[in-house]
């Protein structure tokens, strides 16, 4: 009677990778998406804590030079809060945003201001890379001339 041994281990073989293709895209941006959170939260501390030379280890050395403009301001800013909300992780699974508010107030004139910004992020081998960020303009702030 000849072994049926390696054509059921064979079927199980498939059957675990197939099971397997199902699950990691789902684990993997859950994993791509911490990453990112994680990296968005080192950058803001170097900021808050005023190291902006340590901030620009996690930004993209193309786009280097337009962020350390908006950057050098942090050396008299202060981010007293921020909170990171709406994370997305593109189906490339290469591009990324967060959405950060935070607030902050200037050496300058002591005003206490909150802000909105969107962060894109670039993942370049396994690292999440700063691309660009821009503010956001909360509903309220929004007014319609007549």
């Amino acid at each position: 009677m000849p072994k049926k041994r390696p054509i059921v281990i064979l079927s199980v073989i498939l059957l675990a990778g197939t099971a397997a293709d199902c699950l990691p895209k789902a684990s993997y941006s859950g994993a791509l998406k911490r990453e990112l959170e994680e990296t968005a939260t080192h950058y803001l501390e170097n900021l808050r804590w005023q190291q902006p030379e340590d901030a620009m280890a996690y930004v993209d050395p193309a786009h280097l030079k337009a962020i350390w403009a908006d950057v050098g301001k942090f050396k008299t800013i202060h981010i007293t809060d921020y909170e990171l909300s709406d994370t997305v992780i593109a189906e490339t699974h290469q591009t990324g945003r967060v959405r950060i508010a935070y607030t902050r107030y200037d050496d300058t004139d002591l005003r206490v201001a909150n802000h909105i910004r969107d962060q894109r992020w670039v993942r370049r081998g396994r690292r999440w890379l700063l691309m660009f960020e821009q503010d956001v303009v909360p509903f309220e702030d929004l007014s319609i001339d007549p």
